[in-house]
């Protein structure tokens, strides 16, 4: 899979990223089309992170990445301003960090902000996403919520640097904190790098690594 970005900022982050990476093809400038767009409901990171992933799985379809201005349960309005904007669109994934709040709360949070923009016709919580069928006037689409986060820590708090640190912990980076967003922080440049390096070359890694989203995206492009 290969990305794009419609927030000019991410898009400068991950044309570099990509450079760096030796990756410089799975970055498209100016799509022709997309298959998925990606609503952020977070930082950065996840908009690298997510590019790691879609870089390992092997399909020629492209995600529009969108991190708007406003952030977590606020974010997810942009999922209907962008259906209604690219009325082509048909699939979305929208990801938001864990933080501190309880699970099953943000769940319902989420699912109810969404039924704010869309009549939901389907969708039940599997762990840490949902994959819903929503109707926006005669417009159907298909819309998977990840939370980001692995229930296998005992952190303060979950967010997408869980899954980063899962990664450098599995190619053998020692981890030390019970926070994870200061803990990959702290790591050096070179280790990170180390992370997103070994991400684009092992599939395997990537699926340990971030079962929710390479399950969400590979049941958007099926």
């Amino acid at each position: 899979m290969r990305v794009t970005a419609f927030t000019p900022s991410i898009a400068r982050r991950l044309k570099s990223l990509c450079r760096r990476l030796g990756i410089s093809d799975v970055f498209v400038e100016r799509p022709s089309d997309v298959s998925i767009i990606a609503v952020l409901g977070n930082g950065a990171l996840d908009a690298q992170a997510l590019t790691a992933v879609c870089s390992s799985l092997n399909h020629n379809s492209i995600v529009a990445l969108v991190k708007p201005s406003e952030t977590r349960l606020a974010a997810v309005k942009y999922i209907r301003i962008l259906s209604e904007q690219y009325r082509k669109a048909k699939s979305f994934l929208f990801i938001i960090d864990q933080e501190r709040d309880e699970l099953s709360s943000l769940k319902d949070e989420l699912h109810s902000e969404v039924k704010k923009h869309f009549e939901v016709i389907n969708g039940k919580w599997t762990d840490r996403w949902m994959k819903c069928t929503c109707r926006l006037g005669d417009k159907v689409l298909t819309l998977w919520l990840v939370i980001n986060g692995l229930d296998e820590f005992s952190w303060r708090r979950h967010s997408i640097e869980d899954h980063m640190l899962k990664a450098a912990m599995s190619i053998g980076i020692r981890v030390e904190g019970d926070d994870p967003k200061v803990v990959w922080e702290a790591l050096s440049e070179e280790d990170k790098h180390k992370v997103f390096a070994r991400l684009i070359r092992s599939k395997s890694l990537v699926m340990e690594a971030f079962p929710q989203h390479v399950n969400a995206l590979q049941s958007l492009i099926s």
